[in-house]
């Protein structure tokens, strides 16, 4: 093949690639979370707004109880400090949390590898 035809096959599919992606990127959500049936998302990602209802800091973890905005269930997250994190919540923040949900103990509850402060 002449190298003219290569460039142009090579710049239309990098085309196709990027609206590809633009359209799985916008599509993408996480689960619809209810913690009544927190069993069956063990394993997946989930995300959850919620008001802090009580918190506990350690040296390498913070645990938080969180009461969903959506359905006012309490749900349970943890979040283990990096080396420069500080984690400056109080009773009462509004939070967005994102994580996976492991079981600890008998008990479900969030591994947040994000938490955002709204």
């Amino acid at each position: 093949m002449e190298e003219k035809t290569l460039l142009k096959i090579a710049l239309i599919t990098s085309i196709i690639g990027l609206f590809g992606l633009y359209f799985a990127a916008t599509n993408a959500t996480l689960p619809n979370f209810d913690s009544k049936n927190i069993e069956h998302f063990d394993g997946k990602d989930v995300f959850v707004e919620g008001k802090v209802q009580d918190f506990q800091a350690s040296e390498k973890f913070a645990k938080l109880v969180v009461k969903e905005l959506k359905y006012g269930n309490k749900v349970d997250a943890i979040i283990f400090k990096s080396h420069n994190e500080s984690l400056n919540f109080t009773i009462g923040s509004d939070l967005i949390i994102i994580g996976e949900i492991r079981q600890f103990n008998g008990k479900y509850e969030i591994v947040a590898s994000k938490i955002m402060t709204r």
